[in-house]
């Protein structure tokens, strides 16, 4: 039975990709790092995590850097991120089935309250700030121990192959979802447990394993 749904926010909650491209551009400029086109949103949604990088010319001793300005310019744009149509309905729903909602995202606690506080979305339990880049895994096994939660009664909802990557690594099923970061194609490649091209099939995934 699953008890606990733990979600991704930015590509699963909240469509930010444009939102990430333009204040990404704004410090590339700056940095003299490769600007990121709408052409380049749909070949980087195909790469790896590492491959993104290299392909945008960022040292990797910059991207913790580039990172924090960029979740620094995002708490001024909350007003401006649309969330995913339907997405809405669907988490009350699961909260009316007394299922335990969490966050845990890359982005920074206060952008994700604050985004939910202004959208009047009033359903999850706990919010939690993922530090890093590739620990998201440790992240997620943490949050679940120091929660009394049972990785068998939990589901992680994400859009990203590095989601997919860390829940295989700390043995938590994962609904990947196709309206994200990463696109359908390479999201299957990495075999999640489930995979979703609307968030009405995150309820039915969950309807159909309790």
């Amino acid at each position: 039975m699953i008890k606990n749904i733990i979600f991704d926010f930015d590509g699963t909650i909240v469509d930010s990709k444009r939102l990430t491209m333009n204040l990404y551009n704004e410090i590339a400029e700056k940095n003299k790092f490769k600007p990121i086109t709408e052409y380049d949103l749909e070949y980087l949604s195909r790469l790896s995590y590492i491959d993104k990088v290299k392909y945008m010319g960022i040292p990797f001793y910059k991207i913790q850097a580039l990172i924090t300005g960029v979740l620094k310019s995002y708490k001024s744009h909350l007003n401006n991120i649309e969330l995913i149509e339907g997405m809405k309905e669907v988490l009350y729903k699961l909260k009316e089935r007394n299922v335990k909602l969490s966050v845990i995202s890359s982005n920074s606690e206060s952008n994700i309250r604050g985004y939910f506080q202004n959208s009047g979305i009033d359903v999850f339990d706990d919010i939690h700030s993922s530090k890093g880049l590739f620990g998201k895994d440790v992240s997620i096994s943490r949050y679940i121990s120091k929660s009394g939660m049972d990785k068998s009664e939990t589901l992680y909802v994400g859009d990203e192959v590095r989601d997919i990557q860390a829940c295989k690594k700390c043995f938590v099923k994962i609904i990947a979802v196709t309206w994200g970061f990463d696109i359908a194609d390479v999201l299957k490649l990495n075999n999640p447990d489930f995979i979703v091209n609307t968030p009405k099939e995150i309820l039915d995934v969950y309807d159909d394993i309790i």
